[in-house]
């Protein structure tokens, strides 16, 4: 028989406060999305599907249609699915459904999606191999009265939850202190975070601060302390979480679930620190009328495929077992890849593959290579702010009307009710500039290319240009451009100065960088102390 693996039991109440938070979660980032749903998701907003190259990845469901109604229709499966997770209807059916729309959603608009997106996703995978409907459900509800019922769960798939939560803040970690950016042609990536200076220098990011995040920064040896302790947190999560001692275990929940509430209101990070939390709430040890709350944890009741019923023996293999290892193999492969520049590349020439495999099917063996590389490349790497950026800004998108007037298309087109005048004073909270959490993501990506990748920062401008001119028939001709925060973080100053980026003739043609002198005058670099 397969052996019981996990170190540190599940407890069966804390999966299903798991499961209520994981489809509420979803539900309301749904629901956040449903005014820019359309722009993001159909053919007839930024993306559409016949734009794409033609050795892209398939899409998923939305491959089935591009049409504003049909991607609706998407996104209503997508909530029927998170509303019978929530009440535990059909749950591993239910959490599939989940991951199946979440990741059609990342692939349709890879541009907007983020960390929180990436983590719900792999959660509703997490959901559906885990028993997660064996309390507060409808399922539970259908159980023969008096049938047998665990109170934790061993096996594969509550091992692969554990080291999905684990690897998160390893990797994290490691990025941070051991400089793995630097091998990525980002110096000094970790003498921020061993310099105690991390937190303030992220905080310093207009893109990302808040209300609560501006205070904070006011406080150096908050932040120095914040920065330290996230650190420590990080490095010992990972171990703490995976022994079988149950006040240790809820201490280190408590304080990482404490990390994430301070972060995300210190900064508009999205759903990832709310994702976050849902996944700490899995490993939370709720039975107090158990000796989890000693040193010893409970002998296994459960199967090494997840079922929890006391009287059925441990299966030798099941289904869930099997895709349950999938997901640790791609997790761990992942986290150690990610160290290592270049070996996604490798693994995409198939030079690791047997040479006789090679010689005998080439095309199979392209196939699986390529395959291997895009489920590693495309999954994210967990650095969370690991090197604190250096530079970021607003956008004013300045369009020339058929009347020849000159208006801020952004405000036009967002904020109806504020007139739109070019202004290229900083906004009082740019992290909310853009009312929305898809168009902030999209401007965050916009902002995020590197030089080098020319063909994504043309499609993003361009898709961004022709956005405007399809949606308001009143501009005649449109630029781009970016007012830039350069922050010097040794001598904590900051530089201002207006990034010319596109300009586009809304009559016809294909956009183009700017050739020529600004439509209008811009306001000259200056350097200030950052508050």
């Amino acid at each position: 028989m397969l052996p019981v693996v996990s170190i540190a039991p599940l407890s069966t109440l804390a999966l299903a406060v798991f499961r209520v938070a994981l489809g509420a979660v979803v539900l309301l980032d749904l629901a956040e999305s449903i005014p820019d749903h359309c722009d993001f998701y159909s053919d007839d907003g930024l993306f559409s599907m016949a734009s794409r190259p033609d050795d892209a990845p398939w899409m998923g469901v939305h491959e089935l249609g591009g049409s504003c109604a049909a991607t609706r229709g998407l996104m209503l499966l997508h909530a029927i699915a998170a509303a019978c997770l929530l009440v535990g209807f059909c749950t591993p059916l239910a959490a599939s459904t989940c991951y199946v729309m979440a990741l059609s959603h990342i692939r349709r608009s890879p541009f907007t999606f983020s960390g929180g997106d990436v983590l719900l996703c792999l959660l509703s995978a997490w959901a559906a191999l885990l028993p997660t409907a064996q309390r507060w459900s409808l399922d539970a509800r259908r159980r023969p009265a008096g049938a047998p019922r665990a109170s934790t769960v061993r096996g594969v798939a509550a091992l692969g939850l554990q080291l999905q939560v684990c690897v998160i803040y390893l990797t994290s970690a490691v990025y941070k202190t051991l400089g793995a950016e630097e091998q990525a042609n980002k110096p000094d990536a970790s003498s921020q975070w061993l310099a105690g200076d991390a937190v303030r220098a992220a905080l310093a990011c207009c893109e990302y601060l808040t209300f609560v995040g501006d205070g904070l920064r006011r406080l150096p040896t908050v932040c120095a302390a914040l920065t330290y302790a996230t650190v420590l947190i990080e490095y010992a999560a990972p171990f703490l979480l995976l022994l079988p001692v149950a006040w240790l275990r809820f201490f280190t929940v408590a304080s990482l679930i404490a990390m994430h509430i301070v972060m995300g209101a210190a900064m508009n990070l999205g759903n990832f620190a709310v994702a976050s939390i849902v996944a700490l709430l899995a490993l939370l040890p709720l039975e107090p009328d158990r000796v989890l709350w000693g040193y010893e944890a409970e002998p296994a009741e459960a199967s090494a495929a997840g079922a929890v019923d006391a009287s059925t023996p441990p299966r030798p293999w099941s289904l869930r077992t099997a895709v349950a290892a999938l997901f640790i193999a791609t997790n761990l492969g992942t986290a150690v890849l990610g160290f290592f520049p270049g070996a996604v590349e490798r693994l995409e020439n198939g030079d690791w593959l047997p040479p006789r495999v090679q010689a005998w099917a080439p095309r199979t063996c392209a196939a699986v290579a390529s395959s291997a590389a895009e489920l590693l490349n495309g999954a994210p790497r967990w650095n969370m702010f690991a090197r604190p950026p250096a530079s970021c800004g607003w956008w004013v998108l300045p369009a020339v009307l058929h009347n020849g007037s000159v208006v801020d298309a952004h405000k036009l087109r967002h904020y109806p009710r504020v007139e739109p005048n070019i202004s290229w004073q900083r906004p009082r909270w740019p992290a909310f500039q853009h009312n929305s959490v898809l168009w902030h993501s999209y401007y965050e990506r916009l902002n995020g290319p590197h030089p080098d990748d020319q063909a994504t920062t043309t499609l993003l401008l361009e898709s961004l240009a022709r956005y405007h001119c399809v949606r308001q028939p009143e501009i005649e001709r449109i630029y781009v451009m970016f007012n830039l925060e350069d922050h010097d973080f040794d001598r904590w100053r900051v530089r201002y100065s207006t990034e010319f980026l596109w300009e586009k003739n809304c009559t016809g043609g294909q956009g183009r960088a700017p050739t020529g002198a600004p439509p209008l005058p811009l306001p000259r670099p200056r350097w200030e102390r950052i508050p």
